[in-house]
C-alpha cells in the first residue's frame, strides 16, 4: 500500500487546481506553500512566490485589483471567500481564477492562516483564452 503521504503528493501534483496556504502578517498575507503543480498551470516555480506578500497584488488586473483586494479583506470577518478574477500568468497573459479561500483559527481564536485553491477558468468564461490587457 502507497503511504499517504505520498499519495497526497501524488494527487496534488496531477490535480488541476492548485492549493495554497498564506500567513496573516497585519495586513498583508504572506504565501507559505503552493502544491507543485504551481508551475504547470500557472508557470510560477512556488519558490517564486513563497515569503513574497507582494506578488499576489501585482499580478491582480488592474482592472480588478480593487475589488479583489476588498473581497479577501471581508475574510477576516466572515472566515471563508470566493471569487473570480484575472490573474497574470508567467508568461504575461492574464487568466480567469476561480479563487475560494478559507480562515484558520488559532486555539484562541485568532486568525493565523488562509487555505485555499485555484481553478483556471479562463475556457469557461467564453473570452476565446487569455489575453495580455
Amino acid at each position: 500500500m502507497e503511504p499517504k503521504k505520498e499519495r497526497l503528493k501524488r494527487i496534488m501534483t496531477a490535480g488541476t487546481a492548485v492549493v495554497y496556504s498564506c500567513k496573516i502578517e497585519g495586513e498583508k498575507f504572506l504565501p507559505t506553500f503552493a502544491s507543485e503543480n504551481f508551475k504547470e498551470l500557472w508557470g510560477y516555480e512556488p519558490e517564486e512566490i513563497i515569503g513574497n506578500p507582494e506578488w499576489w497584488v501585482s499580478n491582480l488586473h488592474p482592472d480588478e485589483r480593487e475589488s479583489v483586494l476588498a473581497g479577501v479583506g471581508s475574510i477576516l470577518k466572515t472566515g471563508c471567500h470566493t471569487h473570480e478574477y484575472r490573474f497574470r500568468h508567467k508568461d504575461g497573459n492574464y487568466r480567469w481564477v476561480y479563487d475560494r479561500l478559507r480562515l484558520v483559527r488559532d486555539e484562541s481564536d485568532r486568525p493565523v492562516e488562509i487555505v485555499g485553491s485555484w481553478l483556471d477558468i479562463t475556457e469557461f468564461k467564453g473570452e476565446g483564452g487569455a489575453s495580455s490587457g
